[in-house]
């Protein structure tokens, strides 16, 4: 997912006044991101004890650092989309 081109996506809904696909747009970055809250809460349950903070260039913290960047890329794309939608 990239920030930009989803950014200027939504940012040409708003100057064209769709706001019912910045409104969709919103709910998939929604959804998006409660995939990833499940997930995390997943991962973090299993494999916590795993995560070693001497040693952070394992497989497990790649992926957590992966889905950590994703989470703050879809929550920031939510704020976006959060305000473009309420903006007249």
């Amino acid at each position: 997912m990239n920030i930009r081109n989803e950014t200027s996506l939504i940012i040409g809904f708003h100057s064209r006044g769709e706001k019912q696909k910045i409104r969709e747009k919103l709910n998939t970055f929604t959804a998006e991101k409660m995939k990833l809250d499940k997930f995390m809460s997943m991962f973090l349950e299993k494999f916590e004890r795993k995560m070693n903070w001497e040693d952070l260039d394992t497989p497990i913290w790649n992926l957590y650092r992966k889905k950590s960047d994703e989470y703050s890329k879809v929550s920031q794309l939510i704020k976006v989309a959060t305000y473009y939608s309420t903006k007249p």
